[in-house]
């Protein structure tokens, strides 16, 4: 009984730390800090996700790309936003794979495939890229 009580009180102590942590960082004027998920926050948004929650994927790629700096987590939320058929993700995905991959085929049919579905960032950045490299 004792074990459990003191299993308990530490996994709540955790929890409080973690989003304590979180708002301690923006109070600091840490700019990442915005992107910070507590735990709770996390694993919930890792849920609805993976049911294909656009807005918890999106929370997801900021949390790993920019909090934590972690590009292969990001990468791997970016691709499953693409595969919901989203022209956001698509143009985000394909962008990140121009700038880091030799093999650009992938990713101008990805920023192809969202500019056609009329996401505005796409066409831009795809005549802009078709200006500069022709």
């Amino acid at each position: 009984m004792k074990t459990i009580k003191t299993l308990l009180t530490l996994l709540v102590f955790g929890v409080l730390l973690n989003i304590f942590w979180g708002k301690a960082l923006l109070s600091m004027g840490m700019p990442a800090a915005e992107y910070y998920l507590s735990l709770p926050e996390l694993m919930l948004s890792t849920a609805e996700a993976k049911r294909g929650d656009k807005n918890s994927i999106s929370r997801l790629i900021n949390y790993y790309g920019i909090y934590l700096n972690e590009k292969d987590k990001e990468l791997f939320w970016m691709r499953k936003g693409a595969e919901t058929g989203d022209p956001k993700f698509k143009y985000l995905l394909g962008k990140r794979i121009l700038v880091s991959n030799p093999d650009k085929a992938e990713a101008i049919k990805l920023i192809e495939s969202s500019a056609s579905s009329g996401f505005e960032p796409a066409q831009e950045y795809l005549a802009r890229y078709h200006r500069h490299n022709n």
